[in-house]
């Protein structure tokens, strides 16, 4: 178990606020495909609130194609391979998912490179090995970015939930 935590921390995934177990994707107990393998579409609800209340929301739907796999290192990797995404381009953010010990919980990590650096991390639940669903408020820095300083000193908030489902039409 030291071992584990251990590898667990050296991979720079730390979940505090979630009760369960996440472990290194490397884990040697890992080598068959993981069901978040696959091609998927992503999807969007954005929610601007103001002193935490709802002010506008906006769905939008086939934002972007990615295709999660296993890198080099062993990690379950998300993989440009089509935006749609105002912001996004293929080298604008790098991002993970760590499986847990909870069947279908996943640990979710963002390093977002442009238009400006910030990180997140939250926990990331799939459904019926179709529907990955994950969410979290975006960081002052993008918000600056994108509202200006006067949205940010003022008390907005953006909030974006992700929902992907798998894309199917490349079955056989």
């Amino acid at each position: 178990m030291k071992t584990l935590l251990l590898n667990f921390i050296q991979a720079g995934f730390y979940c505090f606020f979630t009760p369960v177990l996440f472990v290194f994707a490397g884990d040697s107990t890992q080598q068959m495909p993981d069901p978040l393998e696959g091609i998927w579409n992503i999807h969007v609800i954005r929610s601007l609130y103001y002193n935490g209340q709802l002010v506008s929301q906006e769905k939008e739907s086939n934002i972007a194609t990615y295709a999660i796999l296993r890198n080099k290192n062993n990690q379950l990797e998300v993989t440009y391979i089509g935006v749609k995404a105002k912001y996004d381009t293929p080298n604008s953010f790098k991002a993970w998912f760590c499986s847990s010990s909870t069947p279908d919980i996943y640990l979710y990590k963002c390093r977002f490179k442009k238009p400006v650096y910030w990180e997140v991390q939250t926990t990331a639940r799939l459904y019926n090995n179709n529907i990955l669903e994950y969410e979290y408020f975006v960081h002052r820095r993008f918000m600056y970015f994108v509202y200006g300083k006067d949205y940010v000193n003022a008390g907005y908030q953006l909030h974006w939930h992700f929902y992907w489902t798998r894309d199917t039409s490349l079955k056989t």
